[in-house]
């Protein structure tokens, strides 16, 4: 065996492979660009996740191009908890539904809706009625929340100038009322 040489041959891969690799390479570069810096990313889908998980209903503002999952606000003391991602609903009577949100996340677009507009929720449609902004410190919970004679949805965001922490200074409320009855 003394004095064999051994040849290691190696090939260049097709072009259609190399082509092919470049391909995926190029994709997931962008991907890991954008997962992979973004501070906090996964732990957003995971808290977006346990929300859909609780929610019990289904918004649908078609002219607004919105459809979020609904689930029960939490009432501490006497403050609102509100969830980051979904819609948040409170009901304190039979014929009033609040229906709260964060305008970062699935309100963003709420203040575009207009009187007359349509909104699906629960099995049943609506109409926007009303839709107002006032300053936080004019609202009053109790008038927000009182009973009424037909089954009426009131939706709540923030609005206006960013005041502290995630709060604003005025409130955009929309009011709907159920079709057919």
């Amino acid at each position: 065996m003394e004095g064999t040489e051994f040849k290691i041959r190696t090939r260049r891969p097709s072009k259609r492979v190399a082509f092919g690799l470049l391909s995926v390479y190029a994709l997931l570069v962008p991907v890991y660009f954008a997962v992979g810096f973004q501070p906090g990313f996964l732990g957003k889908v995971s808290a977006y996740a346990r929300e859909v998980q609780s929610a019990s209903g289904l918004l649908e503002i078609p002219s607004i191009s919105l459809s979020a999952p609904v689930s029960r606000a939490e009432l501490a003391g006497r403050k609102l908890s509100v969830p980051n991602y979904i819609v948040g609903k409170y009901q304190s009577y039979e014929n009033k539904v609040l229906l709260m949100g964060h305008s970062s996340t699935v309100f963003a677009d709420l203040s575009k809706i207009q009187v007359s507009d349509e909104i699906s929720y629960d099995g049943q449609v609506f109409e926007v009625v009303s839709k107002e902004v006032r300053e936080k410190s004019e609202i009053s919970m109790k008038e927000i929340l009182r009973d009424e004679e037909k089954l009426t949805l009131t939706l709540m965001t923030c609005f206006g100038e960013h005041i502290s922490g995630q709060d604003y200074s005025h409130r955009l409320i929309v009011n709907a009322v159920v079709r057919g009855e």
